[in-house]
Protein backbone atom coordinates (compact mmCIF):
# COMPACT_ATOMS: atom_id res chain seq x y z
CA UNK A 1 0.00 0.00 0.00
CA UNK A 2 2.85 2.38 0.86
CA UNK A 3 4.41 1.72 -2.56
CA UNK A 4 1.11 2.50 -4.29
CA UNK A 5 0.80 5.79 -2.44
CA UNK A 6 4.41 6.62 -3.22
CA UNK A 7 3.86 5.74 -6.91
CA UNK A 8 0.83 8.04 -6.98
CA UNK A 9 2.89 10.87 -5.47
CA UNK A 10 5.60 10.35 -8.10
CA UNK A 11 3.02 10.43 -10.90
CA UNK A 12 1.54 13.66 -9.51
CA UNK A 13 5.04 15.10 -9.25
CA UNK A 14 5.91 14.14 -12.84
CA UNK A 15 2.62 15.47 -14.16
CA UNK A 16 2.96 18.73 -12.26
CA UNK A 17 6.68 19.25 -12.76
CA UNK A 18 6.05 21.64 -15.63
CA UNK A 19 3.03 23.37 -14.07
CA UNK A 20 3.13 27.07 -14.83
CA UNK A 21 5.47 26.53 -17.75
CA UNK A 22 4.47 26.55 -21.37
CA UNK A 23 4.22 22.96 -22.45
CA UNK A 24 3.12 21.11 -25.53
CA UNK A 25 0.24 18.70 -25.60
CA UNK A 26 1.50 15.13 -25.66
CA UNK A 27 -0.92 12.65 -27.10
CA UNK A 28 0.95 9.41 -26.55
CA UNK A 29 2.96 7.71 -23.87
CA UNK A 30 5.86 6.75 -26.12
CA UNK A 31 9.53 5.82 -25.98
CA UNK A 32 10.57 9.34 -25.00
CA UNK A 33 8.71 8.91 -21.74
CA UNK A 34 9.52 5.19 -21.39
CA UNK A 35 13.27 5.86 -21.57
CA UNK A 36 13.26 9.09 -19.52
CA UNK A 37 15.48 9.26 -16.43
CA UNK A 38 12.33 9.34 -14.28
CA UNK A 39 11.64 5.74 -15.36
CA UNK A 40 15.16 4.42 -14.93
CA UNK A 41 15.46 0.63 -15.28
CA UNK A 42 17.50 0.58 -12.06
CA UNK A 43 14.68 2.07 -9.99
CA UNK A 44 12.18 -0.43 -8.55
CA UNK A 45 9.40 2.16 -8.32
CA UNK A 46 9.93 3.23 -11.93
CA UNK A 47 9.73 -0.40 -13.02
CA UNK A 48 6.47 -0.71 -11.08
CA UNK A 49 5.06 2.29 -12.94
CA UNK A 50 5.97 0.63 -16.24
CA UNK A 51 4.14 -2.52 -15.16
CA UNK A 52 1.10 -0.44 -14.19
CA UNK A 53 1.11 1.20 -17.61
CA UNK A 54 1.21 -2.17 -19.39
CA UNK A 55 -1.54 -3.50 -17.12
CA UNK A 56 -3.62 -0.44 -17.90
CA UNK A 57 -3.25 -1.02 -21.63
CA UNK A 58 -4.07 -4.71 -21.32
CA UNK A 59 -7.06 -4.10 -19.04
CA UNK A 60 -8.32 -1.30 -21.30
CA UNK A 61 -8.19 -3.57 -24.33
CA UNK A 62 -9.77 -6.42 -22.39
CA UNK A 63 -12.68 -4.33 -21.13
CA UNK A 64 -13.31 -2.77 -24.52
CA UNK A 65 -12.96 -6.00 -26.51
CA UNK A 66 -12.06 -9.15 -24.53
CA UNK A 67 -11.84 -11.39 -27.59
CA UNK A 68 -9.16 -9.19 -29.17
CA UNK A 69 -6.68 -9.02 -26.27
CA UNK A 70 -4.67 -12.17 -26.98
CA UNK A 71 -5.12 -11.81 -30.74
CA UNK A 72 -3.51 -8.37 -30.72
CA UNK A 73 -1.08 -8.64 -27.79
CA UNK A 74 1.18 -11.20 -26.13
CA UNK A 75 -0.66 -13.02 -23.34
CA UNK A 76 1.89 -15.68 -22.44
CA UNK A 77 4.53 -13.44 -20.85
CA UNK A 78 4.67 -11.85 -17.43
CA UNK A 79 4.81 -8.09 -16.96
CA UNK A 80 8.53 -8.03 -16.19
CA UNK A 81 9.22 -9.73 -19.52
CA UNK A 82 7.07 -7.17 -21.31
CA UNK A 83 8.92 -4.32 -19.57
CA UNK A 84 12.20 -5.85 -20.74
CA UNK A 85 10.82 -6.24 -24.29
CA UNK A 86 9.79 -2.58 -24.34
CA UNK A 87 13.17 -1.48 -22.95
CA UNK A 88 14.80 -3.36 -25.81
CA UNK A 89 12.30 -2.01 -28.38
CA UNK A 90 12.97 1.58 -27.32
CA UNK A 91 16.72 0.90 -27.27
CA UNK A 92 16.41 1.40 -31.03
CA UNK A 93 16.14 5.19 -31.31
CA UNK A 94 14.11 4.86 -34.51
CA UNK A 95 11.26 3.52 -32.37
CA UNK A 96 11.28 6.29 -29.78
CA UNK A 97 8.18 8.12 -31.08
CA UNK A 98 6.03 4.97 -31.35
CA UNK A 99 3.39 4.83 -28.58
CA UNK A 100 3.69 2.04 -26.02
CA UNK A 101 0.33 0.59 -27.04
CA UNK A 102 1.61 0.17 -30.62
CA UNK A 103 5.02 -1.07 -29.49
CA UNK A 104 3.30 -3.85 -27.53
CA UNK A 105 1.43 -4.86 -30.67
CA UNK A 106 4.67 -5.03 -32.69
CA UNK A 107 6.33 -7.07 -29.93
CA UNK A 108 3.36 -9.46 -30.03
CA UNK A 109 3.75 -9.81 -33.81
CA UNK A 110 7.38 -10.82 -33.25
CA UNK A 111 6.46 -13.20 -30.42
CA UNK A 112 3.84 -14.86 -32.63
CA UNK A 113 6.49 -15.19 -35.35
CA UNK A 114 4.41 -13.36 -37.91
CA UNK A 115 5.83 -12.65 -41.34
CA UNK A 116 9.02 -10.58 -40.94
CA UNK A 117 8.15 -8.41 -43.95
CA UNK A 118 4.77 -7.59 -42.39
CA UNK A 119 6.49 -6.59 -39.13
CA UNK A 120 9.06 -4.46 -40.99
CA UNK A 121 6.28 -2.72 -42.91
CA UNK A 122 4.29 -2.05 -39.72
CA UNK A 123 7.43 -0.62 -38.09
CA UNK A 124 8.16 1.55 -41.14
CA UNK A 125 4.63 2.95 -41.14
CA UNK A 126 4.61 3.54 -37.36
CA UNK A 127 7.99 5.27 -37.41
CA UNK A 128 6.95 7.54 -40.27
CA UNK A 129 3.50 8.31 -38.86
CA UNK A 130 4.61 9.20 -35.35
CA UNK A 131 7.71 11.05 -36.49
CA UNK A 132 5.34 13.38 -38.35
CA UNK A 133 2.76 13.55 -35.54
CA UNK A 134 5.18 14.03 -32.65
CA UNK A 135 7.63 16.79 -33.57
CA UNK A 136 11.12 17.02 -32.09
Amino acid sequence: MKRLVFAFIIIIFLAGSSYGQERKVELWFNGEVWTSPALSPKDYLAQSLKVYLIRGIYEGVYYSSPDKLCKKYTCDKNYDELVSDLDKFYGNKENIKIPVVDALEIIAMEDKEMDKDLIKEKLRIQRKTFKELVPE
